[in-house]
């Protein structure tokens, strides 16, 4: 569906001056901005000039520029052709009363890809997605970079020791990726910084190695089971009582702990925001019996060094005594959930000129007859301003038995991070993916809702999904799977 702006639909608005007609359609939707282009040939001439209408549109998350280009270097004729199939492929996709069935689908066997050699695969590895390259760490002693165009093209980047989890963050050049990984010593857990290319000279598929960033030793005792965010110079993980946060061009970071006012919270998702260096953490803090979640913010600026290490040049440890250690997150609340509200899941924070930056999350009622579920932002700089939207398509059908005292959402990696939910439908309990796109921030507009999409396998997988082109990739032990819906 569409919750759609407005737009005047007059002979008079072609004819309007190049700025005003710029300033009344910057900002809308992709939908919206083809639409206009419709209207006339003039029209269509000031959207093929000005690429950047499409850049700056609320949903311009939605087309996939391919690796290699980026929003300044692409043509005109090919982002048109692009933000075409994205609005395509929205009003597609978003049809909440039936799973979708695949078109198409392509298997590839990632063992072969190693050249047969044997791996110990971890169990539910971690997939990143972007236009035709996937990155996994389906085995237990490296990553593969895997383009779908042409698989046999495999990149192997293998490691000292076991991975436990990456997070992969792509730059603006839309060729170079930072993969931040962790891994499980014998000693202790380390967390490295890596730069790969993803394309040469605008090839994509040529992949390369550029450089290793930062090795930093962990703590004993801290075990990183998944990052929570990496972008730009910062990476994020979480424990349950712990927050590590590291900015690894500066080989700057810190271990803050909770204070004694926090004791039995426990920390469970965080995301970066997008501009300032300010991290959101939720945790869920016992209150009247009961655990609510809270989001908390925590300031990054201000760094202490990391700590050199003399035996091993470009080794890292964190510093010991910093005045972060002691920092209490219960003293940073930003938004708290009613009592009712048992799980939150953060998605992102969005700026707008009217609104400022608010932050999108999903919270979940399971108390309530019938369970259900709101889309909330909230400020970021007001707490008392909450914007909710209750999906009313979660009532009953929505909400197993099993499903009412944990969280339904996870958040799927990839460029994109949609929140999607796994259920089982209809008599035969067939598995089914749920993803939703949210819409584009409170006061923007855009395609959201839920695209419902019919899966062979359910809980045994990682997900990675690109919009642009209903693909979906899984992966489940060696074998890669990717459908296209």
């Amino acid at each position: 569906m569409h919750n759609q702006l407005q737009v005047p639909n007059t002979p008079a608005l072609p004819a309007l001056p190049l700025e005003i007609i710029l300033e009344i359609i910057t900002g809308l939707s992709i939908h919206d901005i083809l639409s206009f282009a419709h209207t006339s040939k003039r029209s269509l001439s000031v959207m093929r000039s000005n690429a950047s209408l499409f850049s700056s549109a609320c949903d311009a998350h939605s087309i996939t520029i391919p690796i290699g280009l980026t929003w300044k270097t692409i043509s005109p004729d090919h982002l048109y052709a692009l933000a075409s199939r994205a609005a395509a492929s929205s009003r597609k996709l978003l049809r909440p009363h039936a799973a979708l069935k695949r078109r198409n689908k392509l298997f590839i066997p990632l063992k072969p890809l190693r050249g047969g050699r044997g791996a110990r695969v971890n169990e539910r590895g971690d997939l990143w997605m972007h236009d035709r390259v996937v990155i996994c760490n389906h085995y237990k002693e490296g990553i593969l970079f895997i383009d779908l165009a042409a698989p046999q093209r495999c990149y192997e980047f293998n490691f000292p020791d076991r991975v436990i989890t990456m997070k992969c963050h792509l730059l603006e050049d839309n060729s170079t990726v930072i993969v931040a990984v962790a891994i499980r010593g014998s000693v202790s857990d380390s967390l490295r910084i890596e730069e790969f290319s993803l394309a040469q000279n605008g090839v994509c598929g040529m992949f390369e190695h550029i450089q290793t960033h930062l090795v930093l030793q962990l703590p004993r005792g801290v075990d990183v089971k998944s990052f929570i965010s990496l972008r730009d110079a910062y990476v994020v993980a979480l424990t349950l009582t712990k927050v590590l946060v590291i900015e690894w061009k500066k080989k700057k970071g810190f271990v803050t702990t909770q204070s004694d006012g926090a004791t039995g919270a426990m920390l469970h998702w965080a995301t970066l925001h997008p501009r300032l260096p300010i991290l959101h953490v939720i945790n869920t803090y016992p209150r009247y019996g009961m655990h609510n979640p809270q989001v908390l913010s925590l300031e990054m600026s201000d760094l202490p060094d990391l700590q050199a290490s003399e035996e091993s040049p470009g080794t890292y440890s964190f510093p010991s005594g910093s005045k972060h250690q002691s920092l209490s997150l219960e003293l940073a609340v930003i938004f708290e959930c009613s009592l009712a509200e048992r799980s939150m899941t953060l998605l992102s924070a969005t700026g707008s000129p009217k609104l400022g930056w608010t932050m999108d999350a999903i919270t979940q009622r399971v108390r309530a007859k019938p369970p259900t579920c709101s889309y909330v932002s909230f400020s970021l700089d007001d707490p008392q301003v909450v914007h909710r939207n209750p999906f009313s398509d979660f009532e009953n059908e929505f909400f197993a038995e099993e499903d009412q005292s944990g969280h339904v959402f996870q958040r799927m990696n990839g460029a994109q991070q949609y929140a999607y939910t796994e259920r089982r439908t209809g008599e035969a309990g067939r598995p089914e993916l749920r993803i939703l796109i949210p819409p584009a921030g409170p006061d923007k507009v855009g395609p959201f809702g839920w695209i419902r999409l019919a899966i062979r396998y359910s809980h045994t997988t990682s997900y990675a999904f690109d919009l642009a082109h209903g693909r979906l990739c899984t992966l489940i032990g060696n074998d890669l799977h990717v459908y296209e819906y």
